[in-house]
């Protein structure tokens, strides 16, 4: 029997939720708490579409700021996001 052949479509989580990188990062973290999960893709609009610029991680959230007691109040989604992401 010959093995079916794998593809994006098999693999990829198609509902994820969405920020632009304006988003102020504790309300980030409010929405993974909330959603319960651990990241969000960025997303800027150009001409009304969503286009993905990046991935914010609950890690980032604790690596970028909590580790070093930056105030998360004067921070974005876009100022720590994982930019340059790959799109598939």
């Amino acid at each position: 029997m010959r093995a079916r052949s794998s593809t994006v479509a098999d693999y990829c989580v198609r509902d994820v939720v969405i920020v632009d990188r304006e988003m102020p990062i504790t309300n980030c973290a409010k929405l993974m708490h909330d959603e319960h999960i651990g990241s969000l893709v960025v997303v800027d609009d150009r001409e009304g579409r969503k286009v993905p610029v990046g991935v914010l991680t609950d890690r980032d959230i604790a690596i970028e700021i909590v580790a070093f007691e930056v105030d998360a109040d004067a921070l974005t989604a876009g100022d720590i996001m994982t930019a340059d992401v790959a799109v598939a």
